[in-house]
């Protein structure tokens, strides 16, 4: 496994996020520590959310903003919600040590005021991602798998991982047969002619509108 800096956190991760969102749902506790078992085998260290692990070895990240009470002030990003959601999520993981990441949900109104954050609506993300070409492109991806002897969930998460700007994509899995097409993307590696030829077979997305622009119509 490769581990790669965090940004500039000091933190050294996997190139691989193991997101938990099926542990005690989709995924009962055998499948989830089996699957646990088989991200830590394979050297996974960084998992975002999660209930009870090996403090020491493992980056372990959670998130706030959603409603957590009918209180109006138990939800966003307020520093009163903020430390009051990390304080239950210390006490959730059993663990006494501040979170090593804290990330907070929601859209950064206030930034986008401010000129600090661009977001898009989910109208131009549906016109973005729900068009009926797409299933084409998939279709394509398909048999360029095929082509190259790659699960398609393999190489979708290694196309991702090769990105520059990624650290390391969060995978996630019901079972650990479907986790295993997710591990194994760290078996390929994509040179930037694979990378840019895989991109080729769908088209460039158009970009994003500025936020401010559509608040002004």
């Amino acid at each position: 496994m490769e581990y790669r800096a965090f940004g500039r956190t000091g933190i050294r991760v996997s190139a691989l996020c193991f997101g938990t969102m099926s542990f005690g749902g989709d995924a009962d506790q055998a499948s989830s520590a089996a699957m646990y078992r088989a991200c830590r085998d394979a050297g996974i260290n960084f998992f975002d959310t999660a209930d009870q692990y090996n403090r020491d070895e493992l980056v372990i990240a959670t998130k706030c903003f959603n409603p957590t009470h009918t209180d109006l002030d138990a939800r966003g990003n307020s520093r009163r919600h903020v430390t009051r959601a990390i304080e239950a999520s210390l006490k959730r993981l059993q663990t006494d040590r501040v979170l090593d990441i804290q990330e907070r949900h929601g859209r950064a109104r206030r930034q986008v005021e401010h000129g600090t954050g661009r977001l898009s609506t989910n109208k131009m993300y549906e016109a973005r991602y729900g068009e009926p070409w797409m299933h084409e492109v998939a279709s394509k991806f398909v048999a360029c798998c095929r082509g190259r002897g790659h699960h398609p969930v393999s190489l979708a998460v290694a196309w991702v991982a090769a990105h520059p700007a990624v650290t390391a994509p969060i995978i996630g899995a019901r079972n650990v047969e479907q986790l295993r097409a997710s591990l194994d993307s760290v078996k390929i590696r994509l040179t930037p002619g694979q990378r840019t030829g895989t991109a080729a077979l769908s088209r460039t997305p158009p970009p994003a509108t500025d936020r401010l622009e559509e608040q002004k119509k």
